[in-house]
């Protein structure tokens, strides 16, 4: 799956592939996703140091992915937690 994918593969996606997951597997792709996202982040974030210039808003805006990922994990942990 390289390259970008429209809304409409993303939508075909997340009804073929992701809703029917139970909440667990959902929850576990979510944090494997929030992870390697975290560490794409990092990585933009350190070769932009290296070179004196920020690389993304992320950096701008002074938010840590470490932080970032830990957050979305103790909100779904919270949701889990005390479901509705």
């Amino acid at each position: 799956m390289k390259g970008f994918l429209t809304h409409v593969d993303l939508d075909q996606l997340y009804e073929e592939s992701i809703r029917p997951l139970s909440d667990a597997e959902q929850l576990r792709l979510v944090e494997r996703i929030a992870e390697g996202l975290a560490r794409h982040l990092e990585g933009r974030l350190e070769a932009g140091s290296h070179h004196g210039e920020p690389k993304g808003p992320e950096n701008a805006a002074g938010v840590d992915a470490k932080d970032y990922v830990e957050e979305l994990r103790n909100d779904w942990d919270q949701h889990t937690s005390n479901p509705r």
